[in-house]
């Protein structure tokens, strides 16, 4: 049973199940009148099985966008490492004969583009950790850094910048003075 668990859960940070996972989260363990008034540790004792399999899956997901809830910094950095890595598999991709896949292509806006990231929170890293913070209200810490990113990210996407071009570096030094 173990195994099977493990599956469930590293499958669930399959964007493709993203909405679904979602859904279900907020109608069996967010919106169950059951865990209504309850703690955290209360709400996780009354679950039933699927609930807690479902809790645990989007934990996962929760915890595969972490960066996206990091302070500003840190947050960057690693949005410029996951960039290099998606660019890398593009590479791979084309290198294959393949077209590369979303956000993958280096001759197109990557990961790093305002646009693409303000998408990303208002549809898949917003609603997640929104969902969780109602079932698990101690996080909420993680959804405020996460909305302060989501700004920062609204702001160069009406500069339209992305996040590592030179009209950034200066922009930063010019808030710096």
């Amino acid at each position: 049973q173990l195994r099977s668990i493990v599956i469930q859960v590293v499958l669930a940070t399959d964007m493709s199940m993203h909405f679904e996972l979602l859904t279900q989260f907020q109608a069996k363990v967010v919106d169950a009148s059951a865990l209504c008034g309850l703690t955290s540790r209360q709400k996780w004792e009354a679950m039933d099985q699927a609930q807690k399999v479902l809790t645990i899956q989007i934990a996962m997901k929760v915890s595969d966008i972490g960066a996206c809830a990091l302070p500003i910094e840190q947050h960057m950095e690693w949005n410029s490492r996951m960039q290099e890595e998606f660019f890398k598999q593009g590479d791979r991709e084309r290198a294959h004969g393949l077209p590369p896949s979303f956000l993958m292509d280096r001759r197109k806006p990557g990961v790093q583009n305002g646009k693409n990231q303000v998408g990303f929170f208002k549809f898949i890293v917003l609603p997640l950790m929104s969902a969780w913070v109602k079932v698990f209200p101690e996080c909420q810490s993680m959804l405020n850094q996460a909305q302060a990113n989501h700004k920062h990210w609204e702001f160069l996407a009406s500069a339209d910048l992305d996040a590592g071009g030179e009209e950034l570096i200066s922009l930063r030094a010019s808030d710096k003075q």
